[in-house]
């Protein structure tokens, strides 16, 4: 594990998670006159961005130096129901003041999903900004958690999980069988900065398989990033499983 994670519980964990966003943009955007962010869908991360939407959040942050990207897509058009794009712009992208140009949807229409994720790869290797080290990687990495371990569209047993080259893969969800676009574990581990947000009972279990280090054949427990920051934020049910002693080590 190149970052041990930290860990954060609060009750109202999409406020503090909301701060902590406002906190995040603004030091980067002070430092470098950018912040690129990857959001994720999910109902938890939905909540994030209907706050960050509305006072005192909205306006704390410094929206000209935002750049959206995301971290996966289902392949619909941009306006249907299961869009994560039409999620972020219904709950934040249509209510700040962010011109097309900061906005990356991922290609989830295209009828060649293969092709699509060569050509949002080459949008993220075109768009990121180097670091001191030269090093082009996402500010900000946000994450979701399913009952069966998955992040982002990296499913369990999925070939994605393996993938050491590609930056955005074509993956398949093996329950339902719709495809996606995903960033991969390259892509996630590398950003200065992963936070999971996770709400719920239903994921305690699983909270605790990865945090514990028993989660490793999950693919939330491959989230490892190298140099950046790996932040957990639950919420007490989210957190309810956790060893005590284990919680108090990790917590800020």
């Amino acid at each position: 594990m190149n970052q041990e994670p930290r860990i954060v519980v609060k009750e109202d964990i999409i406020t503090e998670a909301a701060g902590r966003f406002v906190r995040t943009c603004s030091n980067y955007v002070r430092d470098r006159d950018i912040f690129q962010v990857a959001l994720s869908g999910g109902d938890t991360p939905k909540r994030l961005y209907t706050a960050l939407a509305q006072p005192p959040f909205i306006d704390a942050v410094d929206w000209e130096g935002v750049e959206v990207f995301f971290g996966d897509e289902r392949n619909v058009p941009p306006n249907h129901e299961d869009s994560n794009y039409r999620m972020a712009c219904r709950k934040l992208l249509d209510h700040v003041p962010l011109v097309v140009s900061q906005i990356h949807p991922m290609p989830g229409a295209d009828n060649d999903l293969e092709r699509a994720a060569r050509a949002y790869e080459n949008t993220v290797k075109r768009c990121l900004i180097p670091d001191y080290d030269n090093v082009k990687a996402f500010d900000l990495v946000l994450l979701g958690l399913t009952e069966d371990g998955s992040t982002a569209s990296l499913f369990p047993n999925s070939p994605a999980l393996q993938e050491k080259e590609r930056l955005v893969v074509a993956t398949e969800n093996p329950e339902t069988k719709d495809k996606r676009l995903s960033l991969t574990f390259g892509a996630i581990n590398s950003a200065r900065n992963v936070w999971f947000l996770v709400t719920g009972k239903d994921k305690a279990g699983i909270v605790n398989a990865v945090l514990s280090g028993k989660g490793d054949s999950y693919p939330a427990g491959m989230v490892d990033p190298e140099y950046g920051e790996h932040l957990w934020l639950l919420d007490p049910d989210a957190a309810s499983e956790v060893d005590p002693e284990l919680l108090s080590h990790l917590t800020e």
